[in-house]
C-alpha cells in the first residue's frame, strides 16, 4: 500500500497545469506570496521518474506503477519540508498530458488547469522560439537537475535531447520542436513551425480538458487566463478557494502589481499575418471552439 504523507483536503498538493505560454510561470510567482505554499517550478524529472523512455509526455495510471508513486511523492515530501511549508504547489506544462497518472499518483491533489486562447500561446510561443532563448547558465542548471532527478539507468533515455540542444545552440537555430510532447508529436516534425505549434497547442490544451473532466468535480477546476488578467482578485480568491486554501491580500495585491496588461492579449490580432491564420487556422479552431472560444 501507498504511503500518504498528505492526508486531509487542507493539505492536499496543488497541480496547476496549463500549456506552455499559458502564464503558469506568472501565476506560479503569484501564489508563491502565500505563505502555507512551498511553489516548485517544473520538477519535469520528478514527475517522469522510471518513465523516462516513454516516446512522449503522455502517461497514465497505468505508469504510475507503487514505486513510482512512492518515490514521486516522497521527493515533494522532502522539497516542502525543506522549504518549512506544509503544502506543494507545482507547476509542469507537460502535465497537460497525463492527469490521469497525476490523479494516481495523488487522488486527493487540487489540480487547477489554466486555459488560454490558443492564438495568443501561439504568438507567444513563436516569439521565443524564434528568439533562441539559449542561456548557458539554465543550460547548465536544468541539465545538472536533469541528472539527478533521474535514475542513473534512465540517464541515456535524455543523451538525444541534450545533443540536439547543445548543437541547436553551437549553430544559433531554433530547436525544431520544444515544450509539452502529445502522442505523434514526431509525426509533426516534417510540418512547417507554425503547424507544429498550432498542432502541439490543440492537442495539448484538449487532452488536459478531457481527463480534467474525468476526475471528480472536488479535484479540478478550470480557469481562463483571459479571466484571470482581466479580474485577478475574484479570479484568484475563486481559485483559492476550490484549493480550500486561506485567502492571502498578499497573494491577490502581488498579482495586481504585477498583471498584464489587457493589450498584451489581443497581440495576436496585430501581428499574426493573414497567411499565418489560414496556415494555423485548421488546426487550432476546432479546438478553440471545442474550448469555449470563437474564431
Amino acid at each position: 500500500m501507498t504511503a500518504h504523507f498528505y492526508s486531509t483536503t487542507t493539505t492536499a498538493p496543488i497541480i496547476l497545469v496549463g500549456t506552455h505560454r499559458s502564464g503558469t510561470s506568472w501565476l506560479t510567482r503569484v501564489f508563491e506570496q502565500h505563505p502555507d505554499l512551498a511553489c516548485w517550478m517544473e520538477p519535469r524529472y520528478v514527475w517522469s521518474w522510471g518513465n523516462n523512455y516513454k516516446p512522449n509526455d503522455v502517461l497514465t495510471e497505468q505508469d504510475a506503477k507503487p514505486h513510482i508513486t512512492r518515490h514521486i511523492r516522497a521527493r515533494f515530501e522532502t522539497f516542502v519540508r525543506s522549504q518549512g511549508k506544509h503544502r506543494l504547489f507545482e507547476k509542469t506544462p507537460s502535465n497537460c498530458l497525463r492527469l490521469s497518472f497525476i490523479h494516481a499518483v495523488f487522488p486527493e491533489a487540487k489540480v487547477i488547469h489554466l486555459l488560454r486562447d490558443g492564438r495568443s500561446v501561439f504568438t507567444s510561443a513563436s516569439d521565443l522560439m524564434e528568439s533562441g532563448f539559449y542561456r548557458s547558465d539554465k543550460l547548465t542548471s536544468r541539465f545538472c537537475e536533469m541528472l539527478r532527478e533521474t535514475p542513473v539507468r534512465e540517464w541515456p533515455a535524455h543523451w538525444p535531447k541534450i545533443r540536439e540542444t547543445l548543437s541547436c545552440k553551437l549553430m544559433s537555430k531554433p530547436l525544431p520542436y520544444w515544450g509539452p510532447r502529445p502522442e505523434g508529436w514526431q509525426d509533426w516534425l516534417s510540418e512547417s513551425p507554425q503547424i507544429i505549434l498550432a498542432k502541439q497547442w490543440a492537442a495539448t490544451a484538449m487532452q488536459a480538458a478531457i481527463e480534467g473532466e474525468k476526475l471528480p468535480q472536488k479535484q479540478y477546476a478550470r480557469f481562463r487566463y483571459e479571466d484571470l488578467i482581466a479580474y485577478p482578485e475574484e479570479t484568484l480568491t475563486a481559485m483559492m478557494t476550490f484549493a480550500n486554501l486561506s485567502e492571502s491580500q498578499q497573494l491577490i495585491d502581488y498579482a495586481k502589481s504585477t498583471v498584464f496588461s489587457g493589450k498584451k492579449q489581443r497581440k495576436w490580432k496585430d501581428v499574426l499575418a493573414q497567411e499565418t491564420m489560414m496556415e494555423i487556422r485548421p488546426h487550432l479552431q476546432p479546438a478553440l471552439e471545442s474550448l469555449g472560444y470563437q474564431w
